[in-house]
C-alpha cells in the first residue's frame, strides 16, 4: 500500500471505498448468521442449480469437455454466458507463450483465467459463479484460448510444477479480434527456509506449510480454496530433515502465511511473510512448545450429536494469532490438537444448522459443549392457474431484509422435478422470505411471503401466471438499419439508469422486485420476450454501441404489447492506449471511466488489451474522468490516482481518443 500513499486518492476511489464499506455493513446487518440454505426433499436437486464455485479452475466441470489437440484448452461450457451459448458475441483467440527465467519455452504450463468479481457482488448472498478457463502450453510453450466471451475481464495465473507460478496479464476478449499477450516468464522464485526445534533446541520432524494470501475477492468454501491453491502452486509444504531444517522453493512474489506443526507439539503460525521486490527469501526459525488440546461435543437443541460439524478455533490472546479446525465425529465429539497456550474463540458450522460459537475457551479445556439450532425450511406445491401440477421448475429463495422493500439477489436457487408439483427446501435461517418460481411456458411468479423459524413452513403454494408477450424491432436512428444483438430487458417502473451503473449497481436488485428477463434481437433486429412478467414495467432497449431507451408500459397477463420499431441513437465512445512513462504499452491495465453529476453517479471499467488499447462505447454526452492502474495493483478499491487521470468530453455518435500514462511510482 505504500506506493499508493505517494499519490492523492481521487474522489472516485473514496466513493467506491465508501460503497464497498456500505455493502459490508449491509451484509452484517442481515438476520442471517450462517451459510445459505441447503436442499431438502420433494424432488429438489441435491445441490443448488447455481453452486458457488471456487475462485480458480473448476476441474470437476471442465474435465467433461474434450481438449483441442493444439493447446489442450479445457472450458466449462455450462459457465459460458448465454450469448455465447446462443451464438452471440464470442471473442477472437487469445494466445501467448510461457517461458522460464532464461527464456526457454515451457511445455505443460497451465494458464488459468478467472473472471473478475465486481465489488458490488459483495452485497449478494447468491454470488454468480465466476467463469474460469484453462489452457495448457503445447510442445512449443504456446497456449490458445478459443472460446472466451467478449468484453469480460479475466485475471490470469500461470503455473508449472517445476517453476515459480506468477500472475499473468489480465485479459479481456475482443469480438472479432485475435490477441497475442506475448511471452509470460516464470521468474526465479522466492524461498522460505529455517529450522524447527523444541524449546530445548532439539530438532523436530515437523511439517511446514506456506500459503499465498489472496489479493482480491474469492468465492468458494475454505476447503475449495485450499484445494485450488495446492493445485496451482499457491499452497506448498515441506518436511524437515534429520536436523530439523526445511526449505520451500519456487514461491511466487506476495504475502504468505507459514504454519509449522509436529505431532505432540503446539503449532506456530507466522503472518505475514513478505516476499516482494528485492526480498527474495525469508528465514523462519521456530520453536514449538507444549501442545494444548481443546475437546468437546456439538449437539442440537434436543442434545442429539451433530455429525460433520466444522469447528474453527481462533486464538484471541496472546498474539500472534493462530487458526485451527476439526470436524465432529458420529458421536458429535471433536478434538483440536496442536494448539499453543492461550484463549480461543470457537465458531461451529454444520449443514442444516445455524452457526454456534463459544468465546473465551482456554487451551486445554476438554469439556466444551456447543449447541446448534436446527434451521427451518419451506414446502408447498407449484401449480398452474387451473390447479394442475407443474413438475419442473426453478425456485429462487430471496431473504427479505429488515427496513427494505427490495428482495435483492437470491440467497440460493434450486431445481425441482416432482410429478405432483411438490417441493421442499430445508436449511433456511430464521427470518422472512419469498420465493420466485420460474418454469417453461410461464412468467416468473412470486410466492406469498413467509416467516421461517425452526420448523418447516408448510403450504406455501405458488400458482404460476402466464404473463404477456412483448415484441418489436430495434434499429439504429442514424442508418435505419437493424441492430442484431440488441436486447430487451424488463425492469420495474421506478428503475433508472443509476440502478445499473451507480455506486451499488444492480446489487440492490430491482426497485419494484421485477424478475430479470431479457431477450436478444435476431439478424433483422426482431426481438421478443414471451411470458413476460405482468404489471407496470419499464422496458429497457439496449445495444452495446447505442444509447438505451426506456419504454414505460403495462403488460396484461395473457396479452400482447407491440413496441413497434424502436430507434436507438448511437452513443459516444472513447478509446485510447495505456502507456508507461517510457512509452511502453501496458497490457492488462484497468481503465476507469466515471461521470458525476448533482443527482447521479456513473462508472465503468475496462481492461487494456495485449497492445495496451481500450475502448468504451454506448456513452451519453458529457464530461468524463479517465484513469488507469497497472495490472500488478489488481482488483483493489483504490482506483486510479490523480497523476494518471484525464478529463474528456464525449459527444453522442462521436469517438474521443486519449492517451493514459501511468506514473513511474505506480
Amino acid at each position: 500500500m505504500g506506493r499508493l500513499e505517494r499519490g492523492a486518492v481521487p474522489w472516485l476511489a473514496l466513493l467506491i471505498a465508501a460503497a464497498c464499506l456500505a455493502a459490508v455493513l449491509y451484509l452484517l446487518l442481515q438476520d442471517s448468521d450462517g451459510p445459505g440454505p441447503s436442499p431438502g426433499a420433494g424432488g429438489l436437486d441435491a445441490t443448488p442449480s447455481e453452486p458457488l464455485a471456487p475462485a480458480g479452475l473448476d476441474d470437476a466441470a471442465v474435465e467433461r469437455v474434450a481438449s483441442p489437440p493444439d493447446a489442450s484448452e479445457r472450458v466449462d461450457m455450462s459457465a459460458l454466458p448465454a450469448v455465447a451459448r446462443d451464438g452471440g458475441p464470442v471473442a477472437g483467440k487469445v494466445s501467448g507463450a510461457v517461458a522460464d527465467a532464461r527464456g526457454a519455452q515451457l511445455p505443460g504450463a497451465r494458464v488459468v483465467l478467472t473472471e473478475r468479481m465486481a465489488p458490488v457482488l459483495l452485497m449478494a448472498e447468491d454470488v454468480p459463479a465466476l467463469r474460469r478457463y484453462s489452457a495448457t502450453t503445447d510442445a512449443s510453450g504456446t497456449f490458445v484460448f478459443q472460446t472466451l466471451p467478449s468484453e469480460v475481464d479475466f485475471d490470469m495465473w500461470v503455473y508449472h510444477p517445476e517453476h515459480t507460478p506468477t500472475p499473468g496479464v489480465p485479459v479481456i476478449g475482443l469480438k472479432g479480434e485475435d490477441q497475442d499477450v506475448g511471452t509470460i516468464r516464470l521468474k526465479d522464485g522466492c524461498r522460505v527456509f529455517g529450522m524447527i526445534a523444541d524449546t530445548g533446541g532439539n530438532p523436530l520432524p515437523a511439517r511446514v506449510e506456506v500459503q499465498l494470501q489472496a489479493a482480491g475477492f474469492r468465492t468458494g468454501t475454505p476447503e475449495q480454496q485450499m484445494d485450488e491453491d495446492r493445485e496451482l502452486g499457491r499452497l506448498l509444504a515441506a518436511d524437515t530433515d534429520a536436523n530439523g531444517r526445511y526449505e520451500v522453493q519456487n514461491l511466487a512474489e506476495g504475502v504468505w502465511t507459514l504454519t509449522a506443526s509436529c505431532e505432540g507439539y503446539a503449532s506456530v503460525q507466522v503472518h505475514p511473510v513478505v516476499l516482494m521486490g528485492e526480498t527474495r527469501q525469508a528465514e523462519q526459525n521456530l520453536e514449538l512448545g507444549t501442545e494444548f488440546v481443546i475437546e468437546g461435543v456439538v449437539l442440537d437443541e434436543a442434545r442429539v450429536p451433530v455429525t460433520e460439524a466444522m469447528v474453527n478455533a481462533a486464538r484471541s490472546r496472546p498474539r500472534p494469532s493462530l487458526n485451527a479446525q476439526a470436524r465432529s465425529g458420529a458421536d458429535g465429539r471433536f478434538s483440536i490438537r496442536g494448539l499453543p497456550e492461550g484463549m480461543y474463540g470457537l465458531f461451529v458450522t454444520a449443514q442444516g444448522y445455524t452457526p454456534g460459537k463459544q468465546m473465551q475457551v482456554a487451551a486445554g479445556k476438554t469439556d466444551v459443549e456447543v449447541i446448534l439450532a436446527r434451521k427451518g425450511g419451506v414446502e408447498g406445491r407449484v401449480v398452474d392457474a387451473a390447479g394442475r401440477p407443474v413438475a419442473q421448475c426453478t425456485l429462487a429463495v430471496h431473504r427479505i431484509s429488515k427496513g427494505s422493500t427490495s428482495y435483492g439477489y437470491a440467497a440460493s436457487r434450486y431445481s425441482s422435478n416432482d410429478p405432483e408439483g411438490n417441493y421442499q427446501i430445508t436449511g433456511l435461517d430464521p427470518g422472512p422470505y419469498i420465493l420466485l418460481v420460474s418454469a417453461p411456458g410461464f412468467a416468473p411468479t412470486h410466492s406469498p411471503g413467509f416467516e421461517v423459524g425452526r420448523e418447516i413452513v408448510r403450504g406455501v403454494d405458488v400458482a404460476l401466471q402466464r404473463g404477456g408477450r412483448i415484441f418489436g424491432t430495434v434499429v439504429s436512428s442514424a442508418s435505419g438499419e437493424p441492430l442484431p444483438g440488441a436486447e430487451l430487458a424488463l425492469h420495474g417502473r421506478d428503475y433508472t439508469e443509476e440502478s445499473q451503473f451507480g455506486l451499488f449497481g444492480p446489487g440492490l436488485g430491482d426497485p419494484n422486485n421485477v424478475p430479470s428477463q431479457t431477450a436478444r434481437a435476431d439478424a433483422q433486429g426482431r426481438v421478443e420476450i414471451a411470458n413476460a412478467y405482468p404489471g407496470e414495467l419499464r422496458v429497457e432497449v439496449r445495444h452495446a454501441s447505442h444509447l438505451s431507451e426506456y419504454v414505460p408500459l403495462s403488460v396484461p397477463e395473457g396479452g400482447e404489447v407491440n413496441l413497434g420499431v424502436i430507434q436507438l441513437r448511437p452513443g459516444g465512445a472513447v478509446s485510447g492506449v495505456v502507456l508507461r512513462q517510457d512509452g511502453t504499452p501496458v497490457a492488462g491495465s484497468t481503465v476507469y471511466l466515471s461521470r458525476q453529476s448533482e443527482s447521479s453517479f456513473f462508472s465503468l471499467t475496462r481492461t487494456s488489451d495485449a497492445r495496451g488499447r481500450f475502448r468504451l462505447q454506448g456513452l451519453r454526452a458529457g464530461n468524463y474522468e479517465l484513469s488507469a492502474t497497472p495490472p500488478d495493483i489488481g482488483n483493489t478499491l483504490f482506483l486510479g490516482l490523480d497523476d494518471s487521470a484525464q478529463s474528456v468530453y464525449i459527444s453522442e455518435g462521436e469517438e474521443a481518443t486519449v492517451e493514459l500514462r501511468i506514473p513511474e511510482d505506480m
